[in-house]
């Protein structure tokens, strides 16, 4: 994916479980983002410290990328 795609944040969530993580990072999103957070793929990275890094994407773009991508007959699984 395009660097330029997508947002990346540092969250202070790294004294979270994994899944303790995922949501508020979601409720992060939801109160930053223009678009809703149900529109958005939300990726959590792994705890560095107190830091966990968080990628934003829309699901759209997703998507898009995944279609252009069967269309040319390669399967990104």
């Amino acid at each position: 994916a395009p660097a330029e795609a997508m947002t990346v944040h540092v969250a202070e969530l790294g004294g979270l479980a994994t899944q303790q993580a995922r949501t508020a990072a979601r409720l992060l999103v939801a109160d930053t983002s223009v678009a809703p957070v149900e529109t958005q793929h939300v990726a959590v990275g792994e705890a560095d410290g107190s830091d966990r890094m968080v990628a934003v994407i829309g699901k759209g773009r997703i998507s898009a990328w995944l279609q252009s991508l069967q269309t040319r007959g390669i399967d990104p699984d």
